[in-house]
């Protein structure tokens, strides 16, 4: 007996990834990305956090953003270093180093990361003009500032190849609000 075509062409045998296939991708990476580093990958960011603190230092002093002002101690602090641990380090480093940052095997990977330096760049003025940033927030605008979240962006990308995870940059994005706010005059 001859084999006849079918009437329609079938569909290819490997499914085409759907919504759910497309999330549950999504949180596998960011599960991986919340691991704690290993020591290796610890060391591999050793380098880059201390040039990464000069080099924000330097322009948030040349800048004029960081004047020597620490903040008198209290209990309080303990909260506002809670605080500033989630927003703006965990949820802006989940966001941006997460979510956004593009798998290192991807194509064009150094350009895509790059984009993502540029809408971290400009989320700080979208708040500011949206009016969802702190009272503070026209700070946001000013040269100087950019340049130091230019800069920050920059490390923070940097830190989360080294470490192949989100915990280096979550960690130095903290540790730089933290000190900008109680130790360098930083607003509340």
């Amino acid at each position: 007996m001859a084999r006849t075509k079918p009437a329609c062409p079938t569909l290819p045998k490997a499914p085409i990834p759907g919504i759910v296939e497309i999330a549950v991708r999504g949180l596998e990476r960011l599960a991986h990305l919340l691991r704690w580093p290993d020591a290796r990958h610890w060391r591999r960011c050793i380098p880059v956090a201390v040039l990464g603190t000069a080099l924000v230092g330097l322009i948030a002093w040349l800048t004029g953003l960081s004047v020597w002002q620490p903040t008198r101690p209290g209990w309080e602090l303990i909260g506002i270093a809670a605080i500033l641990l989630i927003a703006p380090s965990f949820l802006e480093e989940l966001l941006f180093r997460g979510v956004l940052h593009p798998p290192s095997n991807s194509r064009w990977y150094a350009g895509r990361a790059m984009l993502v330096v540029t809408a971290f760049v400009l989320w700080h003025p979208l708040q500011y003009w949206s009016g969802i940033g702190p009272p503070w927030s026209k700070l946001f605008i000013t040269p100087g500032f950019l340049a130091v979240v230019i800069s920050l962006g920059i490390v923070l990308a940097m830190l989360r190849i080294a470490g192949s995870s989100l915990w280096p940059p979550i960690l130095f994005h903290w540790i730089v609000v933290l000190a900008w706010k109680l130790l360098f005059g930083g607003p509340f």
